[in-house]
């Protein structure tokens, strides 16, 4: 199934607004960095530019590069010690 380009778009422009940057200003004490929404949003709307095949391809690679790169970070195993 093609990306929903109005979720990534709308994921985009939630991170700018005054609620989620304060909300991260007060946490964190910076700005929220909204550039991975950014890419997101690229992502999407480079798949409607290609044809349907493309698409698919491009669906399936980024599932196998986002399931990589949560398998790959940090897990509770990481912050506690085994009893």
């Amino acid at each position: 199934e093609p990306c929903s380009l109005q979720y990534y778009f709308d994921e985009f422009f939630m991170c700018y607004t005054p609620k989620s940057q304060l909300r991260n200003w007060y946490r964190y004490g910076e700005q929220k960095d909204c550039s991975e929404r950014w890419r997101d949003l690229k992502w999407c709307i480079s798949t409607r530019m290609t044809d349907e095949e493309g698409e698919q391809a491009m669906l399936r690679r980024r599932q196998i590069d986002l399931l990589k790169r949560v398998r790959s970070g940090p897990n509770s195993e990481d912050i506690w010690e085994l009893r």
